[in-house]
């Protein structure tokens, strides 16, 4: 297993181990000893996947705050996503950065998100689906959000975004 770090600090790209033979292939998806070992607390709470129908749907960017803040593991089971990741805690110094990765379900990678990351994936083809485990479980009084289109980043999405939720166009312009 590898861990490969990302301009966002904390946040990791994860390569599970496979194993592979004539009937096909098995992946790990979560291996906790292994994220210890590379400074990574987490406990899963909860388990969740998101379906997409149609490509150029968006999902996010949504993070939660104190007192249910949360890290993310999340990876592309069928389908292809570009998945973005926003810098939210201040005083860090990738504060306010953004960026943008491509996975493929063949891939076999994982994207780690820290606390306090805002985070979003972009269906890049029909029939995608996503797995996420999460280190909190949902609330939506601690559930904040950046609009995909907010000036303060300027996220250079690959494709032209076709279906966003109300409640996802609904975000302010992002204030610091």
């Amino acid at each position: 297993m590898n861990t490969i770090p990302t301009k966002i600090e904390g946040a990791y790209i994860l390569e599970f181990h496979k194993y592979q033979d004539e009937r096909g292939k098995l992946i790990r998806v979560f291996d906790l000893e292994f994220l210890k070992t590379q400074g990574i607390q987490m406990e899963i709470t909860q388990s969740y996947i998101s379906y997409s129908k149609e490509k150029g749907t968006l999902r996010g960017i949504h993070c939660q705050i104190a007192p249910k803040l949360e890290k993310k593991i999340g990876r592309c089971i069928q389908g292809s996503i570009y998945e973005v990741i926003i810098d939210l805690r201040k005083g860090l110094p990738t504060y306010k950065e953004w960026q943008g990765f491509q996975f493929k379900a063949g891939d076999d990678k994982s994207l780690f998100i820290p606390e306090g990351v805002g985070h979003a994936i972009l269906a890049m083809e029909d029939d995608t689906i996503f797995l996420a485990l999460s280190s909190a479980p949902f609330s939506s009084e601690c559930e904040t959000g950046v609009r995909y289109n907010d000036p303060t980043f300027n996220i250079q999405w690959p494709i032209p975004i076709k279906n966003v939720s109300e409640k996802d166009l609904s975000w302010e312009d992002f204030k610091s």
